[in-house]
């Protein structure tokens, strides 16, 4: 009666029992091994006897398959190495009669088609990949530094101890810069915004 609820409980949740083997000193095998998890993600094996007791210890892998994490791809622009003149040289030199024709929605998609164009030709920028579990402030600076340290963990023994402690310290370093940066941008862009509302409330 024991065995059949025991079955009846296994199929009833759809759960396997990984113990193929005897596991007491009679011959039973009386400690199961339960999980909802498919048969070959799961590797069970009898060791001995512990202290005085009748059962064997049960040894068992599970093998799991780490999720791959999202990644998402922005470009980063230099405004601060912008070729101003040749951008504002290509602005004066557009024809706007023929961008600014026809539907308003047309009109959008053209000044926009044509800024981007020109931000693409006369801005530096580079891409970027960040992880789901990046920090916002995480940045290339930040992601080369890490990726040094890393480079140094693996290379680490008694001759790269120092080089390993030297990358540690940069990629502090580099984090608190990067940290700081953002803050100041924050700042500069909440400043802005109540600036602005200071001058429509003045206007008023």
């Amino acid at each position: 009666m024991v065995q059949q609820a025991f079955n009846t409980l296994l199929v009833v949740y759809n759960l396997h029992n990984h113990v193929t083997f005897p596991t007491h000193r009679s011959g039973s095998s009386l400690d199961p091994v339960v999980t909802d998890l498919p048969h070959h993600s799961i590797q069970c094996f009898p060791l001995d006897f512990v202290g005085t007791s009748d059962h064997i210890a049960v040894f068992t892998k599970i093998q799991f398959r780490r999720p791959s994490e999202e990644t998402t791809a922005r470009n980063l622009w230099r405004w601060e190495a912008a070729n101003w003149d040749a951008l504002r040289a290509a602005l004066r030199n557009t024809d706007w009669g023929e961008v600014l024709n026809g539907e308003v929605d047309q009109q959008v998609q053209r000044l926009s088609e044509l800024l981007h164009a020109l931000q693409l030709r006369w801005v530096p920028h580079s891409n970027h990949t960040t992880k789901a579990s990046d920090q916002p402030w995480f940045g290339p600076e930040c992601r080369a530094a890490a990726d040094a340290k890393y480079r140094a963990w693996r290379a680490l023994n008694a001759r790269t101890r120092q080089r390993h402690r030297a990358a540690t310290a940069r990629m502090t370093a580099i984090q608190e810069w990067a940290m700081d940066e953002w803050k100041a941008n924050l700042r500069s862009k909440t400043e802005g915004w109540s600036g602005r509302q200071q001058t429509l409330v003045e206007s008023h």
